[in-house]
């Protein structure tokens, strides 16, 4: 794929808007990054998308306290911005925080409970922690909001020390 570079200066918010999601969605963290971060400059696209996306860039490096810091800000822009929270709630489960991140789900649940991507990262994070009983019961209920990434669940290591469990075999069965 041929990748296109333009000045900042000459294209227009729409397009770099698009550029910097396209970035962080091909892994292109550096530029991700770079665009992000000009994109806070722009009174045209909102700054909490700017900061939960340049987050996502910096996760993506391992750099989990940069990524708090910016799910911090685009919350602190939209506190009623879920998917920030989910985000923040990852990054801090790779520092080690365990329960901020905790804490984080349940504030994005709060925030958007019918959204199944906060209860599958808590059944997730149950099952590191070798809670089989609270993993499956946050899988169960993040199916039953219709995650439905039947591969996902069946090969995500996160989820390896429950799959024994007569809980986890009972939500996949037939799946």
């Amino acid at each position: 794929m041929a990748i296109l570079v333009v000045a900042a200066f000459a294209v227009p918010v729409s397009a770099r808007v698009d550029l910097c999601r396209q970035y962080v969605d091909s892994k292109d963290y550096d530029r991700a990054i770079d665009e992000c971060s000009r994109m806070l400059t722009s009174p045209a696209y909102p700054a909490d998308e700017a900061y939960n996306n340049r987050g996502i860039a910096y996760a993506g490096k391992k750099q989990y306290d940069l990524a708090v810091a910016d799910y911090s800000r685009a919350i602190g822009l939209n506190p009623a911005f879920d998917k920030a929270f989910i985000n923040r709630g990852n990054a801090y489960w790779h520092l080690g925080q365990y329960e901020k991140s905790f804490e984080a789900y349940k504030a994005a649940i709060k925030l958007n409970p019918d959204d199944p991507n906060a209860y599958y990262n808590m059944a997730c994070r149950h099952a590191l922690r070798n809670n089989e009983k609270e993993a499956c019961t946050w899988l169960e209920k993040a199916v039953a909001k219709g995650f439905a990434q039947w591969e996902l669940i069946k090969k995500d290591s996160d989820l390896d020390g429950i799959r024994g469990a007569a809980c986890y075999k009972q939500i996949l069965n037939g799946k």
